[in-house]
């Protein structure tokens, strides 16, 4: 919490009977039951308010294709941190029976990464096993073994997807700077070496990177060794010839700031 929980968009392409010939799909059982998950241990999801159709039809080819840059970056306009994705195979593993009862048995896996969604860097990768195959009187497909998976694994998955966001922004201490209404060459000359001689800023002459620079919007990473408040306040306080510094969004491990002609 003091760092700031991350916002998360999730997407898990299921496939229930890897033998079926049938392709895999978003918005199946597991992807719905771990949001479900996520929303009750008060987990902000970017993308709910999305409908499924519009949802589905934007990230359904990046996901089957494996694109984590092209969902990353959807999960950013979302306005989300952390991009979990997900990929859930059931295999039918044949019928045995239990008090004279026939079940059906499937083995399944959930593979998840955590990916950083404004630069697509992965901070974990794990996958969720359970020891023995799941038993289930439900029909030809493997959704009831998903339904036992994601309740086995959920807490440990979002453990996992916060201890990585922690571990992030702890470890490496990099917070992303948005600058709108801030020329590329105005950035290079003016603001980055004035941030540089701010005096919490790390790694020498690598402290502060552009990343990116479209329509007068800059896109930069800082090495900071205090918090998100502390960087926020040195941007407003930082005077330059003809500008100043106005934070419009702070949240997770990035601001968004206004540059503004200085009256």
């Amino acid at each position: 919490e003091d760092m700031a929980n991350p916002r998360c968009v999730i997407v898990i392409l299921e496939d229930n009977d890897m033998a079926d010939g049938h392709p895999p799909k978003i918005n199946g059982v597991c992807q719905s039951k771990l949001e479900n998950f996520f929303l009750s241990h008060n987990v902000q999801l970017m993308d709910r308010g999305v409908s499924e159709d519009v949802r589905a039809r934007d990230v359904a080819l990046a996901a089957q294709t494996d694109d984590v840059a092209a969902l990353a970056h959807r999960a950013a306009e979302f306005k989300a941190d952390v991009l979990v994705l997900g990929r859930a195979e059931a295999r039918y593993g044949g019928v045995v029976e239990l008090a004279g009862r026939p079940l059906q048995r499937w083995d399944v896996t959930l593979n998840v990464r955590v990916v950083q969604a404004d630069s697509a860097q992965i901070l974990t990768s794990n996958t969720y096993r359970p020891s023995k195959a799941y038993s289930t009187t439900q029909g030809a497909s493997g959704d009831g073994a998903f339904e036992k998976l994601v309740e086995e694994f959920a807490p440990k998955i979002l453990g996992d997807v916060a201890s990585s966001w922690k571990k992030g922004l702890t470890t490496h201490q990099i917070f992303r700077l948005t600058l709108e209404g801030l020329s590329r060459s105005d950035f290079r000359q003016k603001v980055a070496p004035a941030l540089m001689q701010l005096r919490n800023v790390q790694q020498g002459d690598e402290g502060v990177k552009m990343r990116e620079a479209v329509n007068e919007i800059v896109s930069a990473e800082i090495y900071w060794s205090s918090d998100l408040n502390s960087l926020a306040d040195a941007l407003e306080d930082m005077s330059l010839p003809g500008m100043q510094f106005r934070v419009k969004e702070q949240s997770g491990n990035r601001l968004t700031v206004s540059v503004v002609p200085k009256p």
